[in-house]
């Protein structure tokens, strides 16, 4: 049986059992709303099963007020300015079948219409996730400066959520099923990162032209050289005090900072990624919770608490060690990007021949090298490239003649005086960037430290809620004359916890938290021993209370009778004495029976023949043989 909204049947604690599934359950709800969002069956009365789907029109209806004027949807419309968002909404429903006293089932969340927790659709993903808007609520605890600044963003994202509970009137049973758990940040600081990011390292790429551009480099360069003859008919001059270098930057290092904020920055256990180009972080709450090798929040005992003291220091630390590892993953990656900065090195050459023949020729020798080749981490050679010639009488000297006398000993110059200067300029730029960059990170961390430390404040949130199993226990959602129910929530959101509630807050509410909003509920009350029949109290009643005044009655009254029955009979000798005779006893027996302290002498002595009855019809039979 599917219900429609407003056809869900008022709960009853004189029912024998009861089952009830609710996707959403507050106190703030009224009957119809509850209705919109709950399954409810109960026998005797109304033993059918109940299915039905969320009615998110009807709960659009509904506003939470947060005080000072404000006040917030419970569901979020297009523009997501609402509390809860929940995905798929037409994988949601709600169930109940109490089909006996002694059996009851419910469930809500990703549920078949059977009631059972559907995982195919739940590992599927097709169960959708929800999410809770919890910016709202960091206005309502002063930290409006930080909601500007700092976090534009704060929100809970759920995997796919369901509960069950059943009984059949001994120890309850129950299960549930939360997908994941997402606690999202996002951050304008952060994203501003990406900025500090671009900085330093179009700083870098001045620096290292500075460096490699100052006279002292130079004054290096200009002792590279080299002296020897080519095939022994001419001799060759390399390098000088017109040597000269040109570094690209900028084409190896325009990557590093799209290289690196495309990379999400993490902590070691996993709990926290960062994304720098959108400025999200993402917290995992599972792995808070269940350790780092867990993936959802199933199977955690009852009443999980997940943003306690402990837990929001871990996410803190996870977060400034993810935040951390911006500056090592720049280092390396700006060390690999200098590395890979591409140096022309020109140098004077000059050729002459040998044995007295007049014929000579300037130009240039090209060395193409990176700084890694340079500093020896990049084993590969330079390449060497010249302009000279030289043409002889017999003989001409071409390029190729000259590179393969001098490559090998003018890179052993060239690498042997730049080598070093180039390494201590490379490493003294990336320890300067590194310093800049951790205070970068620190100015974002310290900004967002307050919003960690208010997190238990802003939501209380619990995992496989179970009220009765608390200390002291709270009540079921349903509670009957027979015993106590039980209920089992997946999700249980506190919304600011222990903040006073606003003047027109329901009384419920007071002094507790702001709203208290249960995901998939399921409640269940049922009892192991049949019930007697309608009127078998009253009978029993009745029938005891009757034989103990008849017992009471008799020691009294028979004495009394038994005098009225025989006056009677001896007074009346006519043929008619029979009759006379038991008319007279039944009046006297009624009589004393009134006079009796008993004042319901017995019954019995009209019509159920007891002794004292049997006594008069002897007498008046003896009184009968004496008139014949």
């Amino acid at each position: 049986m599917t219900s429609s909204p407003g056809e869900a049947a008022q709960q009853n604690p004189k029912e024998d059992s009861e089952a009830l599934g609710q996707l959403i359950e507050s106190d703030l709800f009224t009957a119809e709303l509850l209705d919109a969002a709950s399954a409810y069956s109960s026998s005797p009365s109304s033993t059918d099963e109940v299915s039905t789907p969320l009615n998110v029109d009807a709960l659009g209806a509904l506003d939470i007020s947060l005080g000072k004027g404000i006040s917030l949807p419970l569901i979020s419309d297009a523009d997501g300015s609402g509390l809860l968002e929940l995905g798929n909404v037409g994988a949601l429903n709600s169930y109940g079948h109490a089909s006996a006293y002694n059996d009851a089932l419910a469930s809500a969340g990703a549920v078949g219409e059977n009631g059972a927790i559907n995982l195919d659709d739940i590992d599927a993903g097709t169960a959708g996730n929800a999410k809770v808007n919890l910016t709202s609520l960091l206005n309502q605890l002063g930290l409006t400066g930080i909601t500007d600044k700092v976090v534009d963003d704060l929100s809970l994202e759920l995997g796919a959520i369901a509960s069950t509970a059943s009984s059949d009137g001994t120890k309850p049973t129950s299960d549930y099923v939360v997908a994941d758990g997402v606690l999202s940040v996002s951050s304008p600081a952060v994203k501003g990162v990406t900025e500090a990011l671009d900085e330093v390292v179009a700083g870098t790429g001045t620096t290292l032209d500075d460096a490699l551009g100052t006279d002292g480099f130079l004054d290096k360069l200009s002792t590279v050289g080299v002296d020897l003859n080519v095939l022994e008919l001419a001799k060759i001059q390399v390098g000088g005090e017109t040597s000269s270098v040109s570094v690209d930057t900028k084409t190896a290092l325009d990557s590093v900072v799209e290289n690196l904020i495309n990379e999400e920055l993490a902590d070691k256990a996993g709990i926290v990624k960062i994304n720098l180009s959108t400025g999200k972080i993402n917290i995992d709450l599972s792995k808070v919770v269940g350790g780092t090798d867990a993936t959802n929040l199933n199977n955690l005992d009852p009443n999980t608490q997940v943003l306690t003291a402990d837990t929001i220091t871990e996410i803190t630390d996870a977060v400034a060690e993810a935040l951390g590892t911006v500056t090592g993953k720049l280092t390396k990656t700006l060390r690999d990007a200098l590395n890979n900065v591409a140096v022309t090195i020109e140098l004077p050459a000059h050729i002459e021949a040998l044995g007295g023949t007049i014929a000579k020729a300037d130009g240039k020798v090209t060395v193409e090298a990176t700084l890694g080749q340079l500093t020896g981490i990049d084993k590969t050679k330079p390449t060497v490239d010249t302009d000279l010639k030289l043409k002889l009488l017999l003989v001409t000297i071409d390029a190729g003649d000259i590179l393969n006398a001098i490559t090998d000993p003018l890179i052993t110059s060239v690498l042997g005086i730049l080598g070093p200067t180039v390494g201590e300029i490379v490493n003294s730029t990336a320890d300067d960037i590194a310093k800049g960059l951790a205070d970068t990170v620190a100015s974002v961390i310290d900004p967002l430290a307050p919003v960690f430390e208010n997190l238990n404040k802003v939501v209380e949130l619990t995992i496989n809620e179970q009220p009765t199993l608390k200390d002291p226990a709270q009540e079921s959602q349903v509670k009957g004359d027979n015993g106590d129910g039980f209920t089992v929530s997946a999700v249980s959101l506190e919304l600011l916890p222990g903040v006073t509630p606003p003047a027109d807050a329901p009384a419920a509410q007071a002094a507790v938290s702001v709203a208290d909003i249960n995901l998939a509920s399921a409640s269940v009350r049922a009892t192991a021993e049949a019930p007697e029949e309608p009127g078998d109290d009253d009978a029993n009643t009745n029938a005891a209370a009757s034989a103990a005044t008849s017992a009471n009655a008799d020691d009294d009254s028979n004495a009394s009778a038994d005098v009225a029955a025989q006056t009677a009979a001896m007074a009346d000798a006519t043929s008619t004495a029979s009759a006379a005779a038991d008319s007279s006893a039944t009046a006297a027996a009624e009589s004393a029976a009134v006079e009796d302290a008993s004042t319901t002498a017995s019954t019995d002595a009209t019509s159920d023949e007891n002794a004292s009855a049997q006594t008069a019809s002897q007498a008046a039979a003896t009184a009968d043989d004496n008139s014949t």
